[in-house]
């Protein structure tokens, strides 16, 4: 009963979290590109630059031919959410005050539940193995076929999935049943995810989206790496409306002490179960490793630190081997998180995640339907295309479309840092001015300390070229916890 109620409360409040959320570009990205691919051929020639996985796109793909409603990945996210909540509330062995922190934790009731992204589909997944690996050798080949899909998810799952893998195979030679043909296909399975995530992510030849590999030692990239992994832990942000990738202690090199201070802390607590200290310290280690080589990121990406220490601890029950050191620890991380959880939730039903529902919105209602519509820059523009269902225009990469292309023609240095100017030639040479048109603009900070900035309903004469024209801005959109999708619509006509 007890557990019924956590499950049902669960479920309402993401249900009615992702009824009041408003999704934001790499939301709407995924959506937009299994919009445009006909068949499934033009699926996989789309998403050749995204650096994902093909599982995400390939589940969502079907339900495209259905409808182009932006509000069908929620509820296919919504599914996932509620698969994971079940398998934490009735398949776990978790006690009922560690299923309510990690449920409601920042990453699971947030994160990765209201925020509709490919990283849903590996939280279900990685639940699956850790329920079958109670009675692993029973269910080797369901582990394979889990595993496989895993690797399939995203980057940071593959390096989880690849942890998982190591563990299975140590003891699998622990229990001399390694070449047994079962357990065989399913380490072969294992590792064909791990080979078909490499062929299906490997970066095309002109990609231009996160490709500098960092292969050189700098103390303080190794620092920002640990302060990292705390962030993935102890994801405390600085409590304002635009709290989302904040961080309350800005202090990298605090950050990192706490962080490789935690790590540590379960390494030596854990360090008698060899398959549980194996799995935090290749887990542990793959991220860092990672991060650091690729020194991007956020918080959606460092928390799967937290997902590998759900993982381990689950398992570490089946051993029978849970010190009341690492209780306490495990109880105090995710306990925090829940008061995190419940401000990012309440701070979402409250405000705009992004403001490109509302901007949609506005031009449906506000503006002719065969209004001209231009976005100044392509990344900033697509969740508000999502929401529109049609293509606009994108200044800054001269094409009609609803997606980014991360390729080097369309996404680099120079079109991502154009000045207004720039884009307002750029518009007017483009469109038919004398007609209904509207040019949305995005800004981040605080919008009403910027001189700069046009007021709602203001207009301004500005010189192009030759000639003269009046920039009115229709509206201002504000107050979204995703800074950067704040926007400014404008209306541009020759001055009289």
């Amino acid at each position: 009963m007890k557990s019924a109620l956590i499950f049902i409360i669960y479920t309402i409040l993401i249900a009615l979290g992702l009824y009041h959320h408003e999704m934001w570009r790499d939301e709407l990205q995924a959506w937009n590109i299994v919009l445009k691919s006909n068949s499934i051929f033009d699926l996989f020639y789309n998403i050749r630059y995204e650096g994902h996985p093909v599982l995400w796109f390939l589940i969502i793909w079907p339900f495209s031919k259905f409808t182009s409603s932006p509000y069908l990945i929620q509820i296919i996210h919504f599914c996932f959410s509620v698969l994971s909540a079940y398998l934490i509330v009735f398949k776990s062995p978790l006690s009922t005050l560690e299923k309510i922190a990690v449920l409601f934790s920042y990453f699971l009731f947030f994160e990765y539940a209201l925020i509709s992204r490919n990283y849903i589909i590996g939280v279900f997944l990685m639940l699956c193995i850790a329920y079958c690996w109670k009675n692993y050798r029973l269910n080797i080949l369901p582990i394979g076929i889990l595993l496989f899909l895993l690797f399939q998810c995203s980057a940071f799952m593959t390096l989880i999935a690849a942890a998982i893998l190591l563990i299975l195979i140590i003891r699998l030679y622990f229990d001399h049943a390694v070449f047994l043909v079962k357990n065989i296909a399913a380490i072969f399975l294992g590792l064909a995810g791990g080979i078909l995530f490499l062929y299906t992510t490997f970066p095309q030849a002109d990609s231009s989206y996160a490709t500098i590999w960092n292969l050189h030692f700098w103390p303080g990239l190794f620092i920002s790496v640990m302060a990292k992994m705390n962030m993935g832990l102890l994801p405390v942000p600085i409590f304002k409306t635009a709290f989302w990738e904040t961080r309350i202690i800005q202090n990298d090199i605090i950050n990192g002490i706490i962080g490789i201070t935690i790590w540590l802390a379960l390494l030596w607590i854990w360090r008698k179960n060899i398959i549980i200290f194996v799995f935090l310290l290749s887990s542990f280690g793959l991220i860092a490793l990672f991060l650091y080589l690729k020194p991007l990121g956020g918080m959606r990406h460092y928390g799967h630190l937290s997902l590998a220490l759900i993982f381990v601890y689950w398992i570490s029950y089946y051993d029978n081997y849970q010190p009341q050191k690492v209780k306490f620890l495990f109880r105090s991380i995710f306990l925090l998180q829940v008061c995190i959880g419940l401000f990012a939730a309440f701070e979402d039903w409250n405000h705009p995640f992004s403001n490109a529902k509302n901007v949609a919105a506005f031009i449906k209602k506000k503006l002719p339907a065969d209004v001209q519509i231009a976005g100044a820059y392509n990344n900033l523009s697509t969740a508000i295309a999502g929401y529109l269902g049609k293509d606009i225009y994108f200044l800054n990469d001269g094409r009609y479309s609803n997606y980014v292309i991360w390729r080097e023609k369309y996404w680099n240095e120079a079109i991502r840092n154009l000045s207004e100017k720039e884009l307002l030639t750029r518009y007017v040479s483009t469109f038919d001015i004398q007609k209904s048109n509207v040019l949305i603009m995005s800004y981040t900070g605080d919008y009403s300390s910027d001189s700069s900035r046009f007021r709602e309903g203001e207009s301004k004469l500005i010189n192009l070229g030759s000639n003269i024209y009046k920039v009115t801005c229709l509206k201002v959109f504000g107050d979204a916890i995703a800074a950067d999708e704040n926007y400014f619509l404008y209306s541009i006509s020759f001055s009289e």
